[in-house]
């Protein structure tokens, strides 16, 4: 019986020593497109260093069913003590990536070993730059969803131990927005406040304001997720400053609460800001859109798991962080489901410097995404023929 677990293992440990970020993942990219070439699978490059390879099945007449992984590493200094930790200082995979590339390398190994061939095609994505939300965008720019019916994605989550699925319908991850709000005042001395125009007072004030607005204006705090984490302003303790910008960010799992929540920020800058006679200047931007699954997929996921001997998580709620693969399923039907990998001991969240996670989660994964695979070309319309398969 072909190893799985051993094979992911030793492509995810070799990933984690060497994280590259961003765009910049020539030597990621170039592992990858080893590694399926010479299992016989052909690659293309897109958007530079996103890595396009085909596992062609025997129909291909029929709908093409694409599974997507990230690249990229986080921007942080390693602080484990693992055997494996990044030789590249500053750079991290804290995020699990190096895992999301080892178990959709690993598959592709796996079908190869006990030839396998699906009903239809498989196009594997491996995406960059999704930690900077910009690579899905860019990719679909390029067509990558051109010739795709239906997305997968997945991502190993911490707070769950081995074994256990999500594949939730409708909202899976909240969608992220970036505030950034620029007063402009009239600069001065301390000891003469009154003529200046300190930016700093307006500052405080709408920083209360936006504190306020989720318990104000939503009917439950659980769909919205509202922080300011950054201001900025002065240069020393007797000079009032000309200038001060706050930045923050909104988490929503509902577009109505998503627009009300961003109209609320705009009106208590503007009317503050007003009341203080200083200038304003608000910037949004999207950095991932709510994270909706398709129902039937999810349903179709869920069997999946559970014919691959996982169990599915008992509070099926969405998590509030987002992903770039939201912008796929803006696109195309799709759904990202979430994997259990957290450790029993030292068990830490991502993003963390101390990060690492259960390997075991890789194999279920792996046998997870095969099951999809038997399942997905044998959907009909108004449900999924849930005969048992086996490779």
């Amino acid at each position: 019986m072909y190893n799985i677990l051993k094979e992911a293992r030793q492509i995810r440990r070799h990933l984690h020593m060497y994280p590259e970020v961003g765009f910049e993942l020539e030597g990621t990219a170039c592992f990858i497109e080893t590694y399926l070439n010479d299992i016989g699978i052909k690659t293309e490059r897109i958007a530079g260093m996103g890595i396009i390879g085909y596992i062609a099945g025997k129909d291909k007449t029929k709908p093409v069913l694409a599974l997507r992984s990230d690249m990229d590493a986080c921007p942080l200094q390693e602080e484990t003590n693992l055997d494996f930790k990044s030789k590249n200082r500053g750079f991290m995979h804290a995020c699990g990536h190096d895992a999301h590339m080892a178990i959709l390398l690993t598959l592709a190994k796996y079908l190869s070993e006990v030839n396998y061939v699906p009903e239809g095609s498989i196009k594997l994505i491996f995406q960059p730059a999704e930690e900077i939300g910009t690579g899905a965008k860019t990719l679909i720019a390029e067509g990558v969803l051109e010739d795709v019916e239906a997305i997968i994605g997945y991502h190993l989550w911490p707070e769950w131990e081995s074994g256990i699925i999500q594949a939730k319908d409708g909202a899976q991850m909240a969608g992220s927005d970036k505030f950034k709000i620029t007063l402009t005042g009239r600069g001065g001395h301390g000891a003469y406040p009154f003529k200046a125009l300190n930016p700093i007072n307006g500052a405080a004030e709408i920083c209360s304001g936006i504190n306020m607005i989720p318990g104000r204006v939503l009917k439950t705090l659980e769909y919205a997720s509202l922080s300011i984490g950054k201001i900025k302003s002065g240069t020393i303790f007797n000079v009032i400053p000309e200038v001060a910008v706050i930045e923050g960010s909104l988490r929503t799992l509902a577009f109505e609460n998503r627009q009300l929540i961003l109209e609320e920020i705009k009106n208590i800058t503007e009317n503050i800001a007003k009341a203080y006679r200083l200038k304003s200047d608000l910037n949004f931007r999207q950095i991932a859109p709510i994270l909706m699954n398709d129902s039937g997929l999810a349903e179709l996921i869920r069997k999946a798991a559970q014919e691959a001997g996982q169990k599915l998580v008992k509070t099926n709620r969405p998590v509030m962080v987002s992903e770039d693969f939201a912008f796929y399923l803006q696109e195309r039907p799709g759904t990202l489901f979430l994997i259990g990998a957290g450790q029993k001991e030292a068990n830490t969240f991502l993003h963390n410097p101390q990060f690492d996670l259960d390997e075991n989660a890789m194999q279920n994964a792996i046998l997870t995404l095969a099951e999809i695979i038997k399942g997905y070309w044998l959907e009909v319309k108004g449900g999924f023929n849930h005969e048992h398969r086996t490779i």
